[in-house]
Order: structure tokens, then C-alpha cells, then sequence
């Protein structure tokens, strides 16, 4: 599982833009600033938001290294029974967070914190006078995303509880530029648990074309924003929200929210959750596609093709595709072959997982490996309606709640379709598009998790959508999860892509 997905910062150059009125207001009233100390530069270069799209409190410290002790004073860590967030001490009895931090009565500050568990005498624990959030905070959208505590008392400062100030100037953040953030989320996509220690990790300014690219249009990416991006296994992405993005000593942004999939192909749920085994020699066509942490699962389409999800990350080199099995562990039972070409569709948006869809070409024929079978594409897309009741399979997890390991024997599950409507209202409006397919998690939970990405959904006997992506807490009544929908332009680009390759063979 990696981490590789670009943090969006909210940059604000407009002297008009509401956010950085806001706070000039906010602080003007309750700091007891008056404006000719609170430039609109020094409030513009603070009106700076990380922002990692796509769902969920997902702003975790990953790849990273623990801070030094101490070493980050200003960090303040924010809690209750329901979040964990970090923040930023501007003042002596104020912090700086995010709004969707969901701040309540029981909620506490500390300040001095290196271990989340150890005591420590330099600790300094604080009530909530009051929670100031932005009052056009978008939980949805993400936008405003910014929301000031006033501590019950002030601070006392020392060398572990020491204020970040606002900047006092205005300097333009340019691509290249290394930053940092630190928290105390999860350090890694193998544990479910928060970080004991803080956290820190560096992230790189990206080119705002790039990020375009990436991220429209699901978020719009203004002038006033800015990424920030890194090499795999780093990055942030559940349990520091509200934490500082600091650039050359100067306080820039705040950690704002981040993806399900913190990047590819973490979370990226597809396990089967609820299922049974398959019967053997039942489903010959499941192609398991061995890319490291978590597997893929695919669908033997041609005697060397296979079609996975985009998102699965496919190196020729060390890419092994094993077909005909049923168990994952008996080699009696495995086919081997590799990978000679992949083909990603070229529209794949690897934040809103549109057009998550692969092609695989095998270095050497099916026909050649004993026991295997075809699950051929439809000549016409067919149409599904909601409520009806679908199948999948794979090798990934079974149990979410105990942090299992991928399945031995291959397993299915059958799922109810949902509308695509219902569906997005699920993901909190999320853009669910028409090249997408969701089916619910009903009462007893069955579902897709963590490590079949790619592997089929097929309704009425009919090849209809790939595994694409699920909540990351998986199994959950009420939930949904998406498959890409093999619709009819799909259909089109795999035969045109095969017809192209084979034609070169």
C-alpha cells in the first residue's frame, strides 16, 4: 500500500477571498488584534489549507519518521471519544485546526505531547472554552475547512510548548519546494491504529497543471490553491486533521482531509467480506495478479488477456499473473505467466477513480496452461437495474476486524445493486460518474474490501463492472461500494486496444 496521492493547499490571493477575511476578523475580535497589527498579508499567506481529496478524516502521517522529542512545541493534539486531530498553537490560549474536526463538550487539548500514552510532566491538557468555525464550511465540498479553539486558560510556554506565528509576509510557493507536516495519525497502511509518537514527514510542492490533471473535476483546483506531492509510501492521509504544513519555517496550511485511498492501491476495497468458497475448477477465468501488498484480482478475458483495474500497479518485471487457481498457496494448482503489456486506460483519474480500468497482455498463452476458462466481454453493454443481485470473487481479505491476511481459497459473495444516485448520496455526494456501478452492504455485511481490486462483478451471468473501490473500514451496513461499469465504451476500447497490440505481435 502506498501513499502517493498530491495534497491540495488552499493559497489565497485575493484580498477579497471570505476565508482570509474571516480570520482577520476572528482574530481581530478574539485576539484582541486590531487590523493595523493584522495585515491582509500576513492573514493571505496564512489562508493556506491542505486539502488530500478524496473522503473521510484521512490525514495520516505515512512513510514517515518520529519527530524528535519536543522538537515541534506548537504542535497541540486535539481529542475525544469520536477524533483525533491535530492543530497549531497561535497564541497562548488559542489553536489553530480544521473545521471538520467535530469538536463537543468532552473534546481536550494537549500541548507538549510526544507519546500519546506515556505520561510526561511537560504535558499541559486543556478544556474547550469555545470552538470558532468557519461559518461557510462545506463538509461536503471541504471548503473553509478552518475553525479556531480558545483553550480554557492560557499556556504556559516553555521548551516543550512554544507558539508557530503567523507569518508576516506574503512569498509566493513554488513547485519544487520541499515542506513538511507532522501528526499522530497512522504511520502505516498495514495498522488501523493512530501513531503513539509524532510524526513527521517532507512533501513537495507540485505544479498546479499537474495537479489539474489529477483532481478536476471532482475539486476545482483555483489559483488560490496549491499540491503538494511525494514518492510512494509517504505522505499524509487518518487521524491528523488540522495539523500545520510548514514551508521554510513559515506556517502555510492545515491539514484538511484525505482520500479513502490513501494512494495506490490502499483501501482500494476489495476483499471479500461474508463470502464462501468457491467450489473448485468453478471459476477458471479469475486471474490473481501478484503486484506486491495488496494483490489484484483480474478477469481471463482471451487466451492472453486479462482486464484489471487501473489502479493496480503493473511492473512487467516483477508482475506475476497466476490463472486457473483456486487456492493461493498449492503450486499444483497455480499457472504462471507474465505480464508482456499493460494498457491503463489513458483517461484514468486515479483521485475520482474514473475509467479505473486495464488490459493485460500475457507473455504466453492460456491455451497453453491446463484448467483455465474464458469470462468473454458482452458484444453490448447489458442494463442493470437497482436490485439486482450480483456476484464477485477474489483472494483479498475476509475479516476487516481482525486485520486478516488475503484469503487461500478464492471466495464469493453476492451483492444488490444500488442507482447511481443512492449511491453518491452514500459517499456524501461524491462524484459517482456514469462509467460507475455500486452495490450496498446490507444487514449482514458482505461486501468487497482490501486486495481483489480488478476482479469481476457479473450479473445475470454477464461480465458487468470491475472491482474499483470501497469505504476502508469495510462490510459496513448502510455502505457502498463501486465497480467500473463495463459499459459499451469500455467494450470498444478493449477490442480496439487488443486488435492494436496483436496486430504488432
Amino acid at each position: 500500500m502506498t501513499c502517493k496521492k498530491p495534497i491540495i493547499l488552499l493559497y489565497n490571493r485575493d484580498q477579497s477571498n471570505h476565508n482570509c477575511f474571516y480570520l482577520y476578523n476572528v482574530l481581530a475580535s478574539f485576539l484582541c488584534l486590531n487590523r493595523t497589527n493584522m495585515n491582509l498579508g500576513l492573514i493571505r499567506m496564512f489562508c493556506a489549507f491542505t486539502l488530500i481529496a478524496r473522503e473521510s478524516l484521512c490525514v495520516e502521517i505515512i512513510g514517515g519518521k518520529e519527530a524528535s522529542r519536543h522538537s515541534r512545541p506548537y504542535m497541540a493534539l486535539i481529542e475525544n471519544k469520536n477524533i483525533l486531530c491535530g492543530g497549531t498553537l497561535i497564541k497562548t490560549n488559542w489553536v489553530l485546526t480544521a473545521a471538520n474536526c467535530q469538536i463537543d463538550k468532552m473534546t481536550t487539548v494537549r500541548l507538549g505531547v510526544h507519546s500519546r500514552i506515556k505520561t510526561d510532566k511537560l504535558v499541559q491538557q486543556f478544556q474547550i472554552r469555545r470552538a470558532v468555525r468557519h461559518p461557510k464550511f462545506d463538509k461536503n465540498k471541504q471548503v473553509n475547512d478552518i475553525q479556531l479553539i480558545e483553550l480554557s486558560k492560557n499556556a504556559t510556554l516553555n521548551n516543550a510548548v512554544k507558539i508557530l506565528p503567523l507569518p508576516t509576509t506574503f512569498k509566493e510557493i513554488k513547485a519544487g519546494m520541499v515542506c513538511e507536516t507532522a501528526g499522530w495519525g497512522r504511520y502505516s497502511n498495514k495498522t488501523p491504529n493512530p501513531s503513539d509518537k509524532l510524526m513527521e514527514v517532507r512533501l513537495t510542492v507540485m505544479d498546479r497543471k499537474k495537479c489539474k490533471s489529477v483532481y478536476q473535476p471532482t475539486f476545482q483546483i483555483t489559483r488560490d490553491m496549491m499540491c503538494t506531492s511525494e514518492e510512494q509510501e509517504k505522505g499524509i492521509c487518518n487521524g491528523d486533521a488540522g495539523g500545520p504544513l510548514i514551508c521554510k519555517r513559515v506556517f502555510i496550511g492545515v491539514s484538511s482531509f484525505g482520500p479513502i485511498i490513501c494512494g495506490i492501491p490502499n483501501g482500494s476495497c476489495g476483499d471479500i467480506i461474508g463470502g464462501t468458497e468457491v467450489a473448485p475448477n468453478a471459476k477458471l477465468y479469475m486471474a490473481q495478479i501478484i503486484t506486491g501488498r495488496p494483490l489484484c484480482g483480474g478477469t481471463l478475458i482471451k487466451p492472453s488477456w486479462v482486464v484489471t483495474a487501473a489502479h493496480c500497479n503493473i511492473n512487467k518485471k516483477k508482475t506475476i499473473v497466476y490463472i486457473g487457481a483456486n487456492s493461493r498457496t498449492k503450486n499444483n494448482q497455480r499457472k504462471r505467466a507474465f505480464v508482456s503489456k499493460s494498457i491503463r486506460h489513458c483517461d484514468y483519474n486515479n483521485v475520482t477513480y474514473d475509467n479505473d480500468i486495464q488490459l493485460l497482455l500475457l507473455s504466453k498463452t492460456s491455451l497453453q496452461i491446463k484448467r483455465v476458462g474464458f469470462l468473454p466481454l458482452p458484444k453490448t453493454a447489458p442494463q442493470i437495474k437497482a436490485g439486482t443481485v450480483c456476484e464477485t470473487a477474489g483472494w483479498g481479505e475476509t475479516d476487516p476486524m481482525l486485520n486478516s491476511p488475503s484469503s487461500d481459497k478464492l471466495m464469493a459473495v453476492n451483492l444488490t445493486i444500488i442507482n447511481n444516485e443512492e449511491c453518491k448520496r452514500r459517499w456524501n455526494n461524491m462524484q459517482i460518474t456514469e462509467n460507475m456501478i455500486c452495490t450496498t452492504v446490507n444487514n449482514d455485511g458482505k461486501d468487497t474490501c482490501n486486495g481483489d481490486s480488478g476482479g469481476p462483478l457479473i450479473c445475470n451471468g454477464i461480465y458487468t463492472g470491475i472491482v474499483s473501490f470501497g469505504r476502508k473500514k469495510c462490510g459496513q451496513p448502510g455502505d457502498a461500494s463501486v465497480f467500473t461499469r463495463l459499459n459499451n465504451k469500455y467494450i470498444t476500447w478493449i477490442n480496439e486496444e487488443m486488435q492494436k497490440a496483436e496486430q504488432h505481435l
